[in-house]
């Protein structure tokens, strides 16, 4: 990781494709294990933004189970928000529900997204709140996007702040079913590479 961050940084094309991000006086780097640092720091935050890959393995695995999102509550201030990038709402459609059912089972409400993204397809998102609802955070989403950054913004139009909330009337009609992933069990990893095996 410090090799990747210094790369991005010092390369010529990189650091100009990253908008010089990393000499950004706010950004503090720090290459540590994501579950050691929740635990350990006192710091609370206003907003948590997970992208990770896929849950390939094991290792990776962990950092979509119940143990993550505990971490990840215990740093959120009490109107926080976090997301997390939730592989394909399409192609790993289980996995997808899997990790949002889990990132509700230690306490937070959940709003789940999905986009079109040229190089991936269609992708899934889950936005977490300790006090809004799904319905608040889907008023609050589109509200803060068209008074905040509609115009910086050369995708998002108001029809694409409509379409990522939907969900057809049969997305959910197994979420009973789903089971929820802990570091023991690993269940989004199991999904993922069930759902993988048919592509």
């Amino acid at each position: 990781d410090p090799d990747m961050i210094k790369w991005h940084k010092e390369h010529k094309v990189l650091s100009k494709l990253n908008n010089y991000s990393f000499d950004n006086k706010k950004v503090n780097v720090l290459n540590q294990d994501a579950i050691s640092f929740m635990r350990d720091t006192k710091e609370k935050y206003d907003i948590v933004i997970i992208d990770l890959v896929d849950p390939t393995d094991i290792q990776i695995g962990r950092l979509y189970s119940t143990l993550m999102y505990q971490g990840v509550k215990s740093v959120l201030k009490p109107n926080g928000l976090f997301t997390t990038q939730s592989t394909s709402s399409y192609y790993t459609q289980k996995t997808f529900l899997s990790i949002k059912k889990t990132i509700e089972s230690v306490g937070f409400n959940t709003l789940s997204t999905q986009i079109n993204v040229p190089s991936f397809g269609q992708w899934g998102f889950n936005i977490g709140s300790l006090i809004y609802s799904e319905k608040e955070l889907k008023n609050k989403l589109r509200q803060d996007i068209n008074q905040n950054y509609k115009k910086q913004l050369k995708y998002v139009n108001e029809d694409i702040l409509h379409s990522i909330t939907a969900f057809d009337k049969n997305y959910y009609k197994n979420y009973d079913d789903i089971e929820i992933s802990t570091q023991f069990n690993l269940k989004s990893s199991y999904y993922y590479n069930e759902q993988n095996k048919r592509y």
